[in-house]
């Protein structure tokens, strides 16, 4: 619905197109790509808390890239 705003996290590969669950829900390979998940899962928390004490636009500004 478009009475409220709403967030929004997306996943991408650099590797050829496929069905998301052959992606998101494979397990990690290594340790580093372990600690990218986890540094990304805390830039998400980061930027749910930047909305609720800063707004929409402020967030915008930061984290879309």
């Amino acid at each position: 619905t478009d009475r409220f705003p709403r967030l929004r996290y997306g996943i991408g590969t650099d590797e050829q197109m496929r069905p998301a669950e052959n992606y998101v829900l494979k397990p990690f390979k290594n340790e580093k790509e372990k600690s990218f998940s986890i540094e990304t899962i805390k830039k998400a928390a980061d930027a749910l808390d930047s909305y609720i004490f800063n707004g929409l636009n402020k967030t915008m500004n930061i984290y879309n890239s």
